[in-house]
């Protein structure tokens, strides 16, 4: 066990380090290692071994779901004939989306570009393969358009413990002006998303380089910086959006409020 214990220490280290310290696989880890830890005290290592397995099975299936499950619950807030403001790309946004269309819901879509990623065309791409209406718009005319929408929903790279979120760089900028507008802003996230962080400001998590993104699923080539001398290399490409412009998160297991969070935690790390 001991030996199990030090091979899970290393490979967390491995998976942290190339990808840069994202979010989503720090708290992914986590829950991993808080499993491992649970059965380090059986005395019995091939017992162990065997509830060990069937946990992480249960685990991975349960993971798998998770997308399915979000969409269930949030199905019902978006309604026919809205206008949906979405923030860069995030795939359990784009499976929520999908549901609707299937519910038969009408609704069109407005995607911000999402410098310097420009993950916002790939969102607007996959959204007309849906058949849903999507415009894609700068980042910058974000609080032209946020009074003709009807509610925003961004996905999460992780959920920490005060219940605010961080996302893809923008999303604060977006969430305030929603709160400035009076436009809901719904932020929607996986279980094993929410991580045993308390940040106090930006500075208070890890620095990603623009060379990397977030969820792998774009090359660094796709990234356009700006051709000005002056632009920032390591420019940050997520930020923290605290729970007071979160109006509410749609999860796997309910709709929350940002101040529950903290007790669903407590639930996956003790429980």
């Amino acid at each position: 066990m001991g030996e199990l214990e030090r091979e899970v220490a290393r490979a967390t280290h491995i998976l942290r380090e190339h990808t840069n310290n994202c979010i989503s696989v720090i708290a992914g880890c986590e829950l991993f290692t808080r499993t491992i830890t649970h059965y380090l005290k059986e005395s019995n290592f091939a017992a162990a071994r065997e509830k060990l397995l069937l946990k992480l099975e249960n685990f991975g299936e349960r993971s798998l779901g998770c997308r399915e499950m979000v969409a269930h619950f949030a199905l019902d807030f978006i309604r026919d004939g809205m206008t949906i403001l979405i923030h860069s790309y995030s795939r359990v946004v784009m499976a929520l989306l999908a549901r609707a269309v299937a519910a038969n819901r009408r609704f069109r879509v407005l995607v911000t570009e999402s410098k310097p990623t420009n993950r916002g065309i790939k969102a607007a791409i996959e959204l007309e393969r849906l058949g849903i209406e999507a415009t894609v718009i700068l980042d910058t005319a974000v609080g032209y358009y946020i009074e003709r929408v009807q509610m925003v929903l961004v996905g999460a790279e992780g959920v920490v413990e005060n219940g605010g979120i961080i996302n893809q760089i923008g999303t604060y900028m977006v969430a305030a002006m929603a709160k400035a507008a009076n436009v809901p802003f719904y932020a929607v996230a996986e279980r094993y998303k929410f991580v045993r962080c308390y940040p106090l400001s930006q500075r208070d998590m890890p620095t990603m380089s623009t060379a990397l993104l977030l969820s792998g699923d774009l090359s660094p080539s796709h990234i356009t910086p700006s051709s000005d001398n002056h632009f920032e290399p390591n420019h940050p490409t997520i930020d923290y959006t605290p729970p007071g412009l979160i109006t509410l998160l749609f999860t796997d297991f309910g709709v929350l409020t940002p101040s529950a969070v903290s007790d669903e935690l407590i639930k996956m790390y003790y429980d």
